[in-house]
């Protein structure tokens, strides 16, 4: 690992600075971070999306299914996201050291990490899916609320329930300014969709396939979910700092 300045992740930084800091940590280390992505995004796509949705052969008019639109948020959610925020993890890790991780060890130490991760997730998945159900704001609550259940196993060594309880104590005093971070960044990945994906769109409903629709979003996501994971994670440093609480970056 070469050596660089040390990222502070021990101060607090408005939403601009969080929005600037993690589109310059981004495209720094894009190699890294898509390319390690990519190797969660890609297979998981192809076997769900492609093979189990046969997305490859479906018509590009035609919209999934309610129950195949749950699968998909389902393991994005609970699957993609959490391995890509482990990458996240890793990288912010080593810039507040001073270092950059190493593309092998960071995937293989986010596949090490993904049983804790997805227990945890599932609760929460759980959780906010009653909450959608019954009245839709409390979903809506603990999706904020919970963000940060990731960041708690890799990070504070937690996990299940005590994971949920400590994003909880970081959102506290702090939901709006969280919730409004999240739509900063979704904001900036819609837009980097329409940018990437709707070119891919157009041309799979030109040439009728459903094969080049799903490339399409195999590269969207491939290309956003690394940012979206680490500027939820410079907001966990972010919100850490606030409350006094050094980073653990060792």
């Amino acid at each position: 690992m070469s050596e660089r300045e040390p990222l502070d992740l021990n101060r607090p930084r408005s939403a601009g600075e969080l929005l600037g800091d993690s589109l310059g940590i981004y495209f720094r280390n894009f190699l890294m971070l898509v390319g390690a992505a990519a190797t969660v995004v890609v297979p998981i796509e192809l076997i769900l999306v492609g093979f189990g949705l046969k997305q490859f052969t479906a018509d590009p008019d035609a919209a999934l299914s309610s129950g195949a639109q749950v699968m998909d948020v389902l393991v994005m959610y609970a699957v993609v996201a959490p391995l890509v925020t482990a990458i996240a993890v890793a990288l912010l890790k080593g810039l507040g050291n001073g270092q950059r991780p190493r593309f092998g060890p960071t995937v293989v130490g986010a596949l090490e990490a993904f049983t804790p991760l997805f227990i945890t997730l599932l609760i929460a998945a759980a959780g906010i899916s009653i909450g959608l159900i019954l009245f839709i704001v409390p979903g809506v609550y603990l999706a904020v609320r919970w963000t940060f259940a990731s960041q708690a196993v890799l990070l504070d060594r937690v996990r299940g329930a005590q994971a949920l309880q400590r994003s909880g104590e970081l959102t506290t005093g702090n939901w709006w300014r969280v919730f409004g971070v999240l739509l900063l960044a979704g904001l900036v990945a819609v837009i980097a969709t329409a940018a990437v994906g709707l070119p891919f769109e157009l041309l799979a409903h030109s040439a009728d396939s459903g094969a080049l629709r799903l490339t399409g979003l195999i590269i969207v996501r491939t290309l956003t979910t690394p940012f979206l994971a680490v500027m939820i994670t410079l907001l966990y440093f972010d919100l850490r700092a606030r409350r006094g609480v050094a980073a653990a970056v060792v």
